[in-house]
């Protein structure tokens, strides 16, 4: 080796070691300047953190949700809103000008409301109409149209036509203190009428609607209204599908009407009626309105109504309820 060949050799030896010492010294060097934490101890520390935030989280949760759900019991209770279970409401016929707190309860009338209607009654206040009563401070609206139907008031009690027809079950002979006693009499049946009504379902207003023995002015509307939905009543069981029209009322009122034979319900052109109209029919759900004016757009007219059979739209079951308003032309 020439001179400057040993010499860069040594120089690059010297680099070499310079190198390797400075590796090796690096580390306690940087950890006596920045003494390094475990780990496990600053993971701990971090889980610490946000568990201690999610259990704050929590029970801010638990609070706002017991806040929430109070303040809901509260809504309710000041609303007057009845028991939520059907089972445990009364229905009698009453008069109440006359009625006793505790037979107001249990019609369904929370205590507080009950209390106000004494006051109100006993402060020279009196009742001619179910609309009168929705006037008592907090009372449950709902609830006093669910009872219109079995209201006695003293104009209605001193028509000689009425005591000729019927004798009302009164919520004198329902009080509180006699339930038990009453309890197989609650539904009790009233005499025989002199005249029985008997009214084409398709044609009746609510003048004779409200002729039927339990047929308010709430459910009158409910009944020509759900007509008006349905393009007329096909037969007297579409009743029961009226809103607020349960089976012991059904029952008691079905005999009162008749469908003309004659009678054609408003027909529905598949061929020609839009989604959103056909939707609006309550046999038809928004999703198979649709479904069936697609299934026209893309595959063309219907030649009869049993098509939405074949082609898998709806069940034999839903055609037989809907083949008397739909047609095909």
């Amino acid at each position: 080796m020439s001179k400057l060949e040993r010499f860069g050799t040594l120089y690059l030896s010297v680099i070499i070691i310079v190198v390797a010492l400075s590796m090796i010294l690096f580390e306690p060097v940087y950890n006596w300047v920045n003494p390094p934490v475990a780990y496990t101890r600053g993971f701990d520390s971090v889980l610490y953190v946000v568990e201690k935030e999610y259990r704050e989280k929590q029970l801010q949760d638990s609070i706002e949700n017991a806040a929430r759900k109070n303040r809901n019991i509260k809504r309710r209770y000041y609303k007057g809103t009845v028991d939520e279970d059907p089972e445990k409401r009364k229905r009698f016929y009453f008069n109440p000008n006359k009625l006793s707190v505790d037979s107001f309860e249990l019609l369904g009338f929370k205590t507080f409301v009950s209390a106000n209607i004494e006051k109100y009654r006993t402060a020279g206040g009196s009742f001619q109409s179910a609309e009168d009563m929705k006037k008592i401070y907090e009372i449950n609206e709902e609830l006093i149209n669910d009872l219109s139907s079995f209201m006695i008031f003293p104009e209605l009690e001193e028509d000689p036509s009425r005591d000729n027809q019927t004798e009302a079950y009164t919520a004198e002979e329902f009080s509180g203190s006699d339930q038990k006693r009453n309890e197989t009499a609650e539904w009790k049946h009233h005499k025989s009428e002199s005249v029985f009504y008997e009214f084409d379902l398709n044609t009746a207003d609510t003048a004779e609607l409200k002729k039927i023995r339990g047929i308010g002015t709430y459910y009158a509307g409910n009944i020509l209204k759900y007509k008006k939905l349905l393009g007329g009543y096909a037969q007297v069981e579409q009743l029961t599908e009226v809103y607020g029209i349960s089976d012991s009322l059904y029952k008691s009122i079905a005999l009162h009407f008749y469908i003309k034979d004659t009678f054609a319900p408003e027909k529905i052109n598949l061929n020609e009626i839009s989604a959103y109209e056909l939707s609006r029919h309550p046999y038809v759900t928004q999703h198979l309105a649709q479904m069936i004016v697609g299934y026209r757009y893309s595959e063309g007219n219907y030649e009869k109504t049993e098509d939405l059979i074949e082609h898998r739209l709806i069940t034999s079951v839903q055609h037989a309820k809907l083949k008397p308003y739909i047609t095909v032309k």
